[in-house]
């Protein structure tokens, strides 16, 4: 196995536009890189990328050998790990923003902090974490044997006309309408 290197500036870069960290910088490169490594150690257990990695979180997070250089270039991992690094930051702003969800109210006057909450958790449900959950299933069902079937042993008028033609003509016959 190579040995761990820093991480590349592409999958930095990746996870900043992810996590929309471009013009303020709320991470610097050393925690960016250990939130990186983090990720791509939970991604490795989580599919088979078809390569070992070495992973090292701290002190400034490596991974080894690189995923990125074209001659040897992983591309399961170059998408996977940055998604699933602003996933983990996502998780962790989310947190954050429930210690200041709270609502007050006294007589008529009310003040509720929570609706915040709330938008962290859509993001949550439909932003990074889902994007990766989606990727990471079509790369396992692509990869996939889907395998083969002998259906029958005899051949039918149908079969000389086409399957397709076949269909339509039997969901005509089913509920009056082609395709």
């Amino acid at each position: 196995m190579a040995t761990p290197t820093p991480i590349n500036i592409e999958l930095l870069l990746m996870t900043r536009v992810l996590i929309n960290d471009l013009a303020s910088a709320d991470f610097d490169d050393v925690r960016l890189s250990q939130t990186i490594a983090t990720a791509a150690l939970f991604v490795a257990q989580e599919i088979d990328l078809g390569q070992s990695y070495n992973f090292n979180v701290s002190p400034s997070g490596l991974i080894g050998p690189d995923p990125v250089p074209i001659n040897t270039r992983d591309d399961k991992a170059v998408a996977l790990f940055p998604l699933k690094a602003a996933c983990l930051i996502d998780q962790n702003r989310l947190q954050g923003a429930t210690k200041n969800a709270i609502r007050i109210r006294d007589g008529d006057s009310e003040i509720d902090l929570s609706v915040g909450f709330r938008g962290f958790s859509d993001i949550l449900k439909f932003g990074t974490c889902q994007a990766y959950q989606l990727l990471k299933h079509d790369i396992e069902s692509s990869s996939a044997f889907v395998g083969e079937a002998v259906l029958t042993p005899f051949t039918h008028e149908d079969v000389s006309i086409g399957v397709r033609d076949a269909f339509n003509r039997f969901a005509f016959r089913f509920n009056g309408t082609i395709g």
